[in-house]
């Protein structure tokens, strides 16, 4: 019977080297994208329009026609860090292209197990915080601390593509009496939960 050995070729320590030096490249890639966001390192979004229709009384001059408009960012639009395993007890994230002007965004969690214990607002404008993400390749820096002290820190690549631009199919909806109406701004939250967009 014939002896089958395997086919091995030694070059001596040239070999070796270069596997090393290839799990060496490969760590430190796996390291440089261990900073990231829990529901991945890339995002995209959608600007969805519609009209909604607010019949205030019972009669059909009396009405307010809402012109709504939302920026959606899939494949969420709030997110955890996720991190180094540190001894660290927050999280800072500061982004300079989100916000028009340069200005720096900056938003605080509480921070164990290496991730953020909370969720980092990524997309939606609000009274007291700007988002921490723009479209275009965003470079956010995060800083970890223990206390005042800084423990780790380091950046991250974040790019959001535009997607689509999706028509809303319009809704009518009767209201009771006219005070509905005087704060018809905040029923596009509403339109949105009901309509769909395309």
């Amino acid at each position: 019977m014939e002896d089958l050995k395997p086919n091995v070729e030694f070059h001596g320590g040239d070999q070796v080297r270069h596997i090393l030096i290839s799990a060496a490249v490969a760590v430190m890639g796996m390291q440089a994208q261990a900073q990231s966001f829990a529901s991945g390192a890339a995002f995209n979004v959608n600007d969805d329009y519609g009209r909604y229709t607010l019949q205030c009384s019972s009669t059909e001059d009396s009405v307010q026609i809402l012109q709504c408009q939302r920026r959606v960012m899939n494949p969420v639009g709030y997110d955890s860090f996720v991190g180094p395993q540190v001894d660290a007890d927050t999280v800072v994230l500061q982004s300079d292209f989100a916000k028009p002007g340069g200005s720096t965004v900056s938003q605080t969690l509480p921070y164990a197990n290496g991730q953020s214990q909370g969720q980092f607002n990524l997309n939606t404008n609000t009274i007291f915080q700007s988002p921490l993400l723009n479209l275009g390749t965003n470079q956010v820096t995060y800083i970890l601390k223990k206390g005042d002290s800084v423990v780790k820190q380091g950046t991250f690549t974040v790019p959001v593509t535009y997607q689509a631009t999706r028509q809303c199919a319009p809704l009518t909806n009767p209201v009771p009496g006219e005070e509905r109406c005087e704060y018809a701004y905040s029923s596009c939250a509403e339109y949105f939960r009901k309509t769909s967009c395309q």
